[in-house]
């Protein structure tokens, strides 16, 4: 079974039938992660463009509570450095080891280097870098450090991403949609599935190899 690590089950107008999906299903915020209770895989999140200090304290209360962490990180267009160092703290003090979906527009350096400052520590993170559009060399940073990058359709429509999943070692890639795009977007179980299928098919091309198995393999050991 693959698993789409990358999913914002609370766009949907009818999250019904995806509540039972092979998911993971990003929050925005730690007030719309408590609005959702009993969802499987369901991630705590902050995402940069809503990243407030308010919000923290919500994110402290409920961060034992789930495996997930999600949407998280950094956007050249919103710098809030502190919101995610103080939540990066937070998650590498709790009493569980954490799978973090971050996003990082511009901003991979200073995502790794906030996750650095947190060495030994950082390792009760197993980072995803979702839809990876950095440097080569902030790639081979992420993938040296213990990262995972999670590959979507927009991600292989790019000559630099076909490029990076070619790059990185195969058990370092994991699939998502980062579906759907806005919130009252609609999207049926089986359209999703054709859109998951058409990745790993697509990967499988690039890389000369199935990755079906390697994938689900992946999935198994870390989330």
């Amino acid at each position: 079974m693959l698993i789409d690590t990358h999913f914002h089950l609370d766009f949907l107008p009818d999250p019904t039938p995806f509540k039972a999906a092979p998911i993971i299903a990003q929050t925005l915020t730690p007030t719309a992660y408590l609005a959702q209770p009993h969802i499987p895989r369901h991630a705590l999140g902050l995402h940069p463009w809503y990243a407030s200090l308010d919000e923290l304290p919500a994110f402290a209360d409920a961060v034992d509570s789930t495996k997930f962490i999600g949407e998280v990180g950094l956007d050249y267009r919103f710098p809030n450095q502190e919101a995610f160092r103080r939540l990066v703290d937070l998650t590498v003090s709790s009493s569980r080891t954490h799978v973090m979906s971050i996003h990082a527009v511009r901003s991979v350096t200073a995502v790794l280097d906030i996750l650095d400052e947190f060495d030994p520590r950082r390792t009760q993170i197993t980072p995803i870098i979702h839809w990876f559009t950095g440097m080569s060399d902030e790639l081979t940073r992420h993938i040296r450090a213990g990262g995972f990058i999670s590959v979507n359709p927009r991600m292989l429509e790019t000559k630099r991403g076909r490029a990076y999943v070619t790059q990185v070692p195969a058990d370092r890639l994991l699939v998502e949609t980062d579906l759907p795009r806005e919130a009252g977007e609609t999207l049926t179980p089986d359209e999703h599935a054709a859109i998951i299928q058409g990745i790993v098919d697509k990967l499988s091309e690039l890389r000369g190899e199935d990755m079906t198995a390697r994938i689900e393999e992946t999935q198994r050991e870390i989330l």
